[in-house]
């Protein structure tokens, strides 16, 4: 007990003393927090007011905070990203022809714009705390369920009707979220399938999406998918359309067995909707391998996780043409989208990650 006293006393002054600095920053308007301190664009999610509404209106509040006060520089106001890049409109240029055929543009990308401007940011005192909590062996994603606003985006229900088209998919069934999360992407997954189940391994994320109506599983499907499939027949319903395994496959124990688990949950034909940030790089923190960050089976066999300019292409080709047929699937449609998330202002507000998405077939 002592050594743990000490563990989190030195955890918490070192956190303490690091983050004195940010209580000025934690005072500034939001949209000075979301834009001054990240590196490149991100987030999504509407609301009424457009966001450039909202940075203005937050700039005017600050300045007249600070018309009585000195200040050796002076902030320009930050211009929303568009998204407009290359990368989110074409494939890879070093990717062969067989697989740049498959890739399908998604722009234009207001929704993941409008989430820059907009996206619920943990304050100070959550982000600290949720800091030093993760020193002890505790689920990183119940610290988040009750420490940090809701808020994520990947794609809208429009995109994902896009993508889904693109391989003559008009409608969905069933659909299994896996690794739902806050659910904000499970919400989208409703608006174009019959109905959806979210498997969620945190219990407070799974506590927030059945109060939203969702029937869940809390469960790592990737060890319970057998007694699922049974169930399933036993009670004469059918297995899904659709299996969503978005921003899961990096932060899960074993990425083979989850796919695996996700075939095996799948109609004959049915589809593997993939999304993961490139290059890939897995960590996983569980008491399976005590907390050490390393899942229990990687993928470095395949190569990922390999620096260089065209990391993302190299990886994402291997996603698409080597892992994913290695688990049964064939893929059908290929896009690359911003992942965005509210993040805290320890770390600068909103985040982005450069997510490969894919559609893949059971074959």
């Amino acid at each position: 007990m002592v050594e743990f006293l000490a563990t989190f006393g030195a955890a918490a002054k070192e956190l303490f003393d690091y983050n004195r600095e940010m209580y000025e920053f934690d005072q500034a308007p939001l949209c000075l927090q979301r834009h001054f301190s990240y590196k490149e664009p991100q987030s999504h999610v509407s609301h009424a007011r457009h966001p450039e509404e909202l940075v203005a209106e937050e700039w005017e509040e600050w300045e007249e905070s600070e018309e009585s006060e000195e200040s050796d520089g002076e902030f320009e106001e930050p211009e929303l990203p568009t998204f407009a890049e290359r990368k989110w409109s074409a494939p890879p240029q070093t990717w062969p022809n067989e697989a740049a055929a498959l890739f399908v543009p998604l722009g234009p990308h207001t929704a993941a714009t409008r989430f820059v401007g907009e996206a619920p940011v943990a304050s100070w005192f959550p982000a600290t705390l949720y800091n030093v909590l993760c020193e002890l062996p505790v689920n990183e994603f119940d610290l988040q369920a009750w420490l940090y606003p809701k808020g994520s985006h990947l794609f809208t229900a429009r995109q994902l009707q896009r993508l889904l088209e693109a391989t003559g998919v008009t409608c969905l069934g069933r659909v299994l979220d896996v690794g739902a999360g806050d659910g904000c992407h499970t919400a989208v997954l409703r608006a174009v399938s019959q109905s959806v189940v979210a498997a969620e391994t945190s219990r407070g994320m799974a506590w927030h999406l059945e109060r939203e109506g969702y029937e869940v599983w809390c469960e790592d499907v990737s060890e319970t998918f057998a007694e699922r499939a049974a169930d399933l027949a036993r009670r004469k319903l059918p297995l899904f359309s659709l299996v969503s395994v978005l921003n899961v496959l990096d932060r899960c124990a074993a990425p083979r067995k989850l796919c695996s688990a996700a075939a095996a949950l799948l109609e004959p034909g049915g589809f593997l909707l993939l999304a993961s940030p490139l290059p890939f790089s897995a960590s996983y923190y569980g008491p399976e391998t005590g907390w050490n960050g390393q899942p229990l089976a990687g993928l470095e066999d395949l190569g990922f996780g390999k620096e260089g300019e065209d990391a993302w292409a190299r990886d994402g080709l291997t996603m698409i043409q080597d892992f994913l047929p290695s688990c049964g699937f064939q893929v059908e449609a290929v896009s690359r989208l911003p992942y965005l998330s509210g993040g805290d202002v320890l770390d600068g507000g909103c985040i982005e990650l450069d997510d490969i998405l894919v559609l893949a077939r059971k074959t």
